[in-house]
C-alpha cells in the first residue's frame, strides 16, 4: 500500500467549474514548484492553462501544467476565448520565427550570451578550491552547508553534481556570506542551492526521476526547497541576456548564465542542440541563396528572349 500512500501525499483533488460551466477535475501537486520558476504557478502575461494528466489503469499518477502557446492545443484555447470573453485573451499571434532561431536564442540565454555558446565545451569540471576562512564559527557554517550539498549529490545525482553544487556554494559565499552565515537554517540554504542548480541542469521531474520533494525530505525541511530559491538565483544569475522561454519539446531549464554551474552532461546536451540548430540555420540560408539565384537566372532568360 506504500504506492497508494505516496499518491495521496502527492496529489490533492480540487473540483470546480470554469466560467463556461464546463466541469473541471483539477488535480495538482502541493509542491507546485516542480514545473515552474520562482513565479510559478502564475505568469502575469502567459498563464499555464494547459494541464497534462497521466493515468495507469485508470489511476492518476502524474500531472503538470504548461503554457498553451506554441502547442498543438493553442487553437482550442483561442476557441474558448472566443466563446467567452470572461477568459483571459491570448496575445495576438506573432509571426512564427524559424525553430532554429528560437533554440539558439534560448541557448544563448542559458549560458550567458552568443560568445559563451560558441566556446561551450563538455570538459568535466574540476572541484573548486575551498575558501580560506579564518574565523572558526564562519568556517563551521560553511562546512555545514557544504556537507549537506555533498549528501544530496551522493544520494540523488551523478558524480559531477557535487562539483557544480560546491561551485555554486562558493559563488554564494563570495557574494557576501549572508546566505551562509545568516540563513533561516543551513538546510534552507542548501535546499535553495540544490533547487537553482538542479533546475539549471534538468535534474528534477519531469525531466528526471528525482522530485524536489525528495531533496526536501532528505534535508528534513518543512517547506519546499524552492522557497529559498529566489535569493540564491539573485546571487548566481549572470547579468547577461536572459533566456527566452524554452522552445516546444525542450526542457524548461533555469537560466543562470554560468556554464561553470552546468555539468558536462548538461553542456554536452546543449552543444548537441546548438549544432543541430546551426545546421538547420545554414540549410535555410543555402535554400534562400539557391532560390534567389534561380529567380535571377529566370529574369535573365526572359530578358534575353
Amino acid at each position: 500500500m506504500d504506492h497508494l500512500d505516496d499518491t495521496h501525499d502527492r496529489f490533492v483533488n480540487d473540483v470546480s467549474y470554469d466560467t463556461n460551466d464546463r466541469f473541471v477535475s483539477d488535480w495538482y501537486e502541493p509542491d507546485r514548484d516542480d514545473f515552474g520558476d520562482d513565479s510559478y504557478p502564475y505568469d502575469r502575461d502567459l498563464p499555464r492553462r494547459l494541464r497534462h494528466q497521466v493515468l495507469v489503469d485508470g489511476r492518476l499518477i502524474d500531472s503538470w501544467t504548461e503554457r498553451v502557446e506554441g502547442t498543438r492545443w493553442e487553437h482550442v484555447a483561442r476557441q474558448f476565448d472566443a466563446e467567452n470573453t470572461c477568459h483571459q485573451e491570448l496575445a495576438p499571434i506573432a509571426p512564427r520565427r524559424h525553430p532554429f532561431a528560437e533554440v539558439l536564442d534560448w541557448l544563448e540565454g542559458l549560458v550567458g550570451g552568443p560568445e559563451r555558446l560558441d566556446l561551450l565545451d563538455a570538459v568535466v569540471l574540476s572541484a573548486p578550491d575551498r575558501p580560506l576562512i579564518e574565523d572558526p564559527w564562519e568556517r563551521d557554517q560553511f562546512d555545514t552547508v557544504e556537507g549537506l550539498l555533498d549528501s544530496v549529490a551522493a544520494a540523488f545525482f551523478a558524480d559531477e553534481a557535487q562539483t557544480v553544487l560546491r561551485r555554486a556554494l562558493l559563488d554564494v559565499w563570495n557574494d557576501g556570506h549572508d546566505l551562509v552565515l545568516h540563513p533561516k537554517s543551513a538546510p534552507h540554504t542548501a535546499g535553495g542551492i540544490c533547487w537553482a542548480v538542479g533546475r539549471a541542469n534538468g535534474w528534477f521531474h519531469p525531466f528526471a526521476n528525482v522530485r524536489q520533494k525528495d531533496v526536501q525530505r532528505h534535508l528534513w525541511l518543512k517547506t519546499a526547497i524552492s522557497s529559498a530559491g529566489s535569493p540564491v538565483i539573485r546571487t548566481l544569475r549572470d547579468l547577461g541576456p536572459r533566456a527566452a522561454s524554452s522552445p516546444p519539446d525542450y526542457p524548461d531549464l533555469l537560466a543562470l548564465g554560468h556554464p561553470a554551474l552546468l555539468t558536462a552532461t548538461t553542456r554536452l546536451r546543449l552543444i548537441g542542440w546548438r549544432d543541430k540548430a546551426r545546421v538547420a540555420r545554414d540549410a535555410q540560408g543555402s535554400h534562400h541563396v539557391e532560390s534567389a539565384s534561380a529567380m535571377t537566372q529566370g529574369r535573365l532568360g526572359r530578358d534575353h528572349r
